[in-house]
């Protein structure tokens, strides 16, 4: 059963790696910086999304 339970931690492992390097990479910060207001809209915009019954959330 140890035996087991190590090589099931490997595997684990291993997927994990794959999964990662799978990622794409993320995307660069936008030079110009973000104004608090624009972030609040942006942010309540995404949650008013979400929260639709067609939205990904839903």
């Amino acid at each position: 059963l140890k035996k087991q339970l190590q090589e099931g931690d490997n595997v684990v492992r291993r997927l994990s790696r794959i999964a990662i390097a799978a990622r794409p990479p993320e995307p660069e910060a936008a030079n110009a910086p973000v104004s608090a207001a624009k972030a609040v809209a942006a942010a309540a915009q995404a949650f008013s999304e979400r929260r639709r019954p067609d939205g990904l959330a839903a």
